[in-house]
């Protein structure tokens, strides 16, 4: 790349710090399911629309030129970064390479008309010393999945105040229960509050087939994405010292994220229940009970998605908002004697369902927000948790969650992971040094096998062995798995000591055996059944 400045109008020489190499893959697994958001796969909210590979970063030099390696047959684009790892500018299509091939460009989304431009003759300072090569960001690399990896970093930073012990605060829940789809910090996230194209919190671009005469447009630098989303801001600035505890690797892959355009599934993989689990039915039998408290008096037929917490149901707002506030319950006593207007919703995916057809973007504009009267007379609906009402919507919510528990989704515990595969041109090659094979012992004695899941393991099988001593050979006779994923179960290791192997393979050739080793205790019996 010539110059990355060359059409990044009010970006100034020196801001943007890295290039970052995303390869947009397309899934040759099978799927499981329907098509909800008009997608064939469900990857998220009409926002993106395939799992992305985040292969790595590379320097921009002062000048703007940038020279570097990148994996050949790939389907790949680049958005600059700037020395916070906030995005710059995003490319909004995609190149290709056979082996052996160097593409060049004069900078980032430049006239095709013009000409690179050389200052008093000298070349660019990428050019003057050897390709660059891709390297992790501070997060690592690979596959961006949200309840797999930014959902656990919003559990140990966030959920404590937005809807966890110490109440929703700013109305926001960023708890992990499961929606119909999605869960409930991802829906609060992507909603699209004030108009359908656009995801408020994440600056995300909506992306659905109505939409496209917006989303297709190449859209200024620092206009979506990490550099404007609200999110990114409250992360770069601290959140006024409430996360002092944030790593920079677990800021940087929120930031990330956010630059996906908001995928919920970062990977192709599936379970046989397929992407939509039962939640209407709990909805439904929660409606009822609403009546019967006297509830939708107020509230009409609006109810939102995050109203249930099927994950932790003691923390769902359906329970809390009613019950006086204070710590019985996590009541948080927010009911007031006043209707609400339909229009006051805060989470909306699809304002006004999917639009297949193409509309003109003045079809989209923000509506008038509603008139906001009195907020009326306080009203404790749950005088505490033993109030009936209460109790019946908490039985309500459980049997809700032991059922979907019972067909789980891919994101949910307790699922049957089946493998996702992407297209590969060009075989992936085995890495340079194979990644640690990680091993533990669960309280059941079930071996739990794990190993790095990068943008360098990505695409490879790993055969799984298990042999008699240390320094065993891996063969036919001691394999367990040949897998795609990036871990493994053993339930039938017998107790003591017990030996494995990780072999990658490719279409190239198998990779030196890398080594573990756990002690497998005594199997429990069961405890007895308590009660009568």
């Amino acid at each position: 790349m010539q110059d990355i400045y060359e059409g990044l109008p009010g970006v100034k020489r020196g801001e943007v710090k890295w290039l970052r190499v995303i390869e947009e893959t397309s899934r040759v697994s099978a799927r499981s399911g329907g098509n909800p958001f008009n997608q064939k796969f469900l990857v998220s909210a009409a926002l993106a629309f395939c799992a992305k590979i985040f292969l790595g970063v590379v320097p921009v030099e002062p000048d703007g030129s940038v020279y570097f390696e990148a994996p050949s047959g790939r389907t790949i684009y680049f958005q600059a970064l700037d020395g916070e790892g906030r995005l710059v500018q995003s490319m909004r299509t995609f190149i290709q390479a056979v082996p052996g091939v160097t593409r060049s460009c004069i900078g980032c989304h430049e006239n095709k008309f013009i000409a690179p431009s050389l200052t008093k003759g000298r070349r660019r300072r990428a050019m003057s010393r050897a390709p660059s090569r891709l390297r992790p960001e501070s997060w690592g690399s690979g596959f961006v999945d949200y309840p797999g990896m930014v959902q656990p970093i919003l559990d140990k930073h966030c959920v404590r105040c937005h809807g966890g012990q110490e109440g929703i605060a700013a109305r926001l829940d960023l708890s992990g229960g499961w929606t119909e789809y999605f869960n409930i910090s991802y829906e609060n996230l992507a909603s699209r509050r004030r108009t359908q194209i656009t995801a408020d919190l994440i600056s995300g671009i909506d992306c659905m087939n109505g939409t496209s005469l917006w989303s297709a447009r190449i859209f200024p630098p620092r206009t979506h994405g990490s550099a404007t989303a609200p999110l990114a801001k409250v992360l770069a600035g601290g959140h006024k010292k409430r996360i002092g505890k944030l790593t920079r690797p677990e800021r940087d892959l929120i930031m990330a994220w956010i630059d996906t355009n908001g995928l919920y599934y970062g990977t192709w993989n599936r379970s046989k229940h397929g992407c939509r689990i039962g939640w209407g039915n709990v909805r439904n039998a929660l409606v009822g009970e609403m009546q019967a408290a006297g509830c939708i008096r107020c509230h009409g037929r609006l109810f939102e998605s995050d109203w249930i917490n099927l994950e932790r149901p003691e923390f769902s707002r359906i329970l809390r908002a009613p019950l006086r506030d204070g710590k019985e319950g996590f009541g948080l006593g927010w009911c007031r004697d006043r209707k609400i207007d339909p229009r006051e919703r805060r989470i909306c995916m699809l304002v006004r369902g999917y639009a297949h057809g193409v509309m003109p973007i003045a079809k989209f504009a923000r509506p008038k927000a509603p008139p906001r009267g009195a907020e009326g007379k306080k009203v404790v609906t749950f005088a505490s948790t033993g109030d009936k009402h209460y109790q019946a919507m908490l039985k309500i919510i459980r049997e809700g969650r032991r059922r979907v528990l019972a067909v789980p989704r891919v994101d949910m515990p307790g699922a049957e992971i089946i493998a996702g595969l992407c297209r590969y041109l060009i075989p992936p090659s085995l890495p340079q040094s194979p990644p640690a094979l990680r091993a533990r012992v669960d309280a059941d004695g079930v071996v739990r096998l794990s190993w790095q899941r990068s943008a360098r393991t990505i695409g490879l099988s790993a055969e799984v062995h298990r042999g008699p001593k240390a320094d065993f050979r891996p063969g036919p006779e001691t394999l367990l798995a040949a897998t795609t994923l990036f871990q493994y179960t053993d339930a039938k290791a017998p107790p003591g000591p017990q030996h494995y192997a990780l072999v990658l393979v490719s279409t190239s050739g198998r990779g030196a055996p890398v080594r573990a080793a756990v002690t497998v205790g005594p199997r429990k019996p069961p405890a007895a059944p308590a009660g009568p």
